[in-house]
């Protein structure tokens, strides 16, 4: 059986934002921009074990030549193995682009893959800025997390080929905390490479000392 995508209503929000941001990407490129397994699963919100079984799924469909639902996990294209697969960012804004334009449509016409014709919907780029003005407390964004623990955009990432398999939704509290703590690791390797006092900060902080220290940033 077909699996449906259900989403956080927190995300709803940043996903019109993502769907906007990736379509800014030229055409001629959106077919050979990928997205690890990781960062699809973190976008869409899905454990990557459920997207593995998607792909097993679709290759089945195809076997058996049964139509895919255009909703569905599986109606989103991969390159590769369902083992070792990746995904082109020209699919997975179709897929967005469906599931943006399914309330549209009465329920039994959300069923056929003909409903869907390929959108050339108006570009409008809002995206990472938009939500860091405007974002309520529980509203999130993606986030691919670099090595020195900074939190990037995730499109930013996907453009410049930073995106590794920690892609994380964070709420803006949880951005400004895991960039606060990147800044200090940061300072703190500049003063053991020599200058300043390096015994005044210690560079391996305890999670309980980044929390009392998140706390402090919050009074």
């Amino acid at each position: 059986m077909a699996t449906k995508l259900a989403f956080d209503p927190n995300k709803m929000a940043a996903m019109g934002q993502v769907r906007k941001a990736l379509r800014e990407i030229p055409k001629e490129d959106l077919a050979t921009v990928p997205f690890s397994v990781g960062a699809v699963a973190a976008l869409l919100d899905k454990d990557p074990k459920t997207l593995h079984f998607a792909r097993v799924t679709r290759e089945e469909m195809l076997d058996e030549k049964k139509v895919i639902p255009p909703l569905s996990l599986e109606s989103i294209p991969y390159a590769g193995t369902p083992a070792a697969a990746t995904y082109m960012a020209l699919d997975l804004v179709e897929y967005l682009d469906r599931l943006a334009l399914a309330p549209t449509l009465r329920g039994w016409e959300q069923k056929l893959p003909n409903s869907y014709p390929k959108l050339n919907l108006p570009r409008s780029f809002l995206g990472f800025q938009s939500w860091l003005v405007h974002a309520e407390v529980t509203e999130l964004w993606p986030f691919a997390i670099q090595p020195d623990g900074r939190p990037m955009d995730v499109i930013a990432a996907i453009l410049s080929e930073q995106v590794g398999d920690d892609v994380r939704w964070l709420t803006i509290r949880e951005f400004g905390d895991l960039a606060a703590d990147a800044a200090t690791h940061r300072h703190v390797k500049v003063e053991q490479s020599g200058v300043g006092d390096v015994t005044r900060v210690p560079l391996n902080k305890t999670p309980a000392e980044l929390e009392e220290d998140r706390r402090k940033r919050r009074i």
